[in-house]
């Protein structure tokens, strides 16, 4: 009798609601890409017991030795593979210019007492060296250690804080998206993931809280005077 084939499961990352809603500005869907893949590597080897007592909010708290902890290393291949992406010259260049861009990003959190700004990283390597100047020997080393990223320990700690709600990320699906608005929208909708076949929600759906266009523009960073009475982009 023969077995039945384990269903395969695709990459996924749980990321916290509060980063799914949080008020971005970005500059490139490769950046974003980069960041959710960079969350999905850590959170299946971040050990949150470790920080539980530590507010990762204050900078007090931040210690030498911790840094490791919030670094997360793949190579482009990796990272191509779990999103669906070619793995060409050209795609290496977009990474590495995403990588440079994502300093420029910051992510806005806000409440009814206070505003944070954060950025998504402190530190990153992009190791690209020409082939010519690899051994035999190099070369699996050298893939190993492609790409590093090290987050914001603040915004590391807000992303993998799953008690508030979650958005549920397929990898495969997100880097099909080619936009960064709907990458954003994807992350939205996903937020809403835990609510399917709840609250008078049929299996395997769910639906979004209504929002206003101001709300969307505020969560997207975008003017409010632009797309006057245009909604069809959307």
């Amino acid at each position: 009798m023969k077995k039945d084939k384990k269903k395969e499961v695709k990459p996924y990352v749980k990321t916290s609601t509060t980063i799914a809603k949080a008020k971005t500005k970005t500059f490139s869907p490769t950046s974003m890409k980069l960041i959710t893949y960079g969350l999905y590597k850590l959170a299946y080897s971040f050990n949150t017991e470790k920080y539980k007592s530590l507010n990762l909010l204050n900078k007090k708290s931040w210690k030498e030795d911790m840094w490791d902890d919030f670094t997360c290393s793949f190579t482009t291949k990796e990272f191509c593979d779990s999103l669906g992406l070619s793995d060409g010259g050209q795609q290496r260049i977009q990474i590495e210019s995403a990588i440079d861009k994502a300093f420029d990003e910051k992510i806005k959190l806000q409440n009814d007492d206070e505003t944070r700004w954060f950025p998504w990283f402190v530190e990153a390597l992009y190791y690209h060296p020409k082939s010519s100047e690899l051994t035999v020997s190099d070369v699996g080393e050298s893939k190993n250690k492609s790409i590093s990223l090290t987050f914001h320990p603040g915004v590391l700690a807000i992303a993998l804080n799953l008690s508030s709600g979650y958005a549920y990320i397929d990898l495969q699906s997100y880097g099909k998206l080619k936009s960064t608005y709907a990458l954003k929208w994807y992350q939205i909708l996903k937020s809403r993931y835990n609510m399917k076949g709840k609250w008078g929600n049929s299996n395997n759906q769910w639906d979004t809280e209504e929002m206003t266009i101001k709300e969307l523009k505020e969560m997207f960073s975008i003017g409010l005077n632009l797309y006057e009475g245009r909604t069809n982009n959307l």
